[in-house]
């Protein structure tokens, strides 16, 4: 009895011991998580091109809201980036008609893949998108898109184009206009990332560089309701060797790493197709 009671004090000493160990450890890294977190909000990034838009709208009025964010930049001609999307495998979409807006609703009920889907139209410059392109799911629903404008401007002598690429998992028709419209994956930086792999997989891109553009947003809305969050860097593309001075300061490496971790876990409570 006298040893069974010895063995009972010894097991529970060693399980306090360890209680105490578990929430020490838990301390330590819910401190060290809130000062990364704090450390990266508050940082002063080296941002490019601080001239460009960082957001899209939603419309050409002075009321229109952000929409999708800005997140790859790309230094070569419109016909430069339509060759190597198109040789990437994306598709340009169908224009917004009666006919593929009923298209698009009954693929989605039958659930059904709409390789050249309609995008619904984003605004930069007082104008819709220039370009755009989707790379298809096996359900309408599911697809990677991206829009693109013009701005302008040049670089090293290369134009200047800013685009919007996000993920979309599911259809709604928008109360407003009436039109099917998508909702969109929060990971924004992956979707980035995924453009930029799939560009430099073709052959035709000279560089890909990632540089500190807006600063991070850890939860935000769209004017569409759908919530997203981004390390703030975009996804420099070019079709030949340019030079861009980028910000690489440690709390620009932790920013990424601390990212990384963030969207692989958003990415567990993601819808994909």
């Amino acid at each position: 009895m006298t040893a069974r009671l010895n063995n009972m004090r010894s097991t529970r000493h060693h399980i306090t011991k360890l209680s105490i160990a578990f929430v020490i450890i838990l301390t330590c890294f819910t401190i060290f998580i809130f000062e990364n977190y704090f450390l990266i909000k508050i940082y002063h990034y080296t941002y490019i091109f601080s001239n460009l838009p960082r957001y899209t709208l939603n419309g050409t009025s002075e009321n229109s809201a952000h929409a999708d964010p800005i997140n790859i930049l790309i230094f070569g001609s419109k016909n430069e980036i339509t060759q190597t999307f198109l040789a990437a495998h994306w598709k340009v979409p169908d224009p917004i008609t009666f006919n593929s807006s009923k298209k698009i609703i009954i693929d989605s009920l039958l659930h059904k893949s709409y390789p050249t889907a309609p995008i619904s139209n984003l605004y930069e410059y007082g104008r819709k998108e220039d370009l755009a392109f989707e790379f298809p799911g096996k359900d309408v629903r599911f697809r990677d898109h991206i829009r693109l404008w013009d701005t302008g401007n040049a670089y090293q002598g290369n134009d200047i184009w800013i685009a919007a690429a996000s993920y979309d998992n599911g259809i709604i028709v928008d109360q407003s206009s009436h039109v099917p419209t998508h909702h969109t994956s929060g990971i924004l930086d992956f979707e980035r990332d995924r453009v930029a792999n799939d560009l430099f997989k073709t052959g035709k891109v000279a560089a890909i560089k990632n540089a500190a553009f807006d600063p991070p947003v850890f939860g935000n809305f769209t004017a569409a309701g759908d919530f997203y969050e981004m390390d703030g860097d975009v996804a420099c593309i070019t079709f030949t060797q340019t030079k861009l001075e980028t910000d690489t300061s440690f709390v620009w490496n932790l920013k990424k790493l601390f990212f990384g971790v963030y969207d692989g876990i958003d990415s567990l409570f993601t819808i994909t197709g």
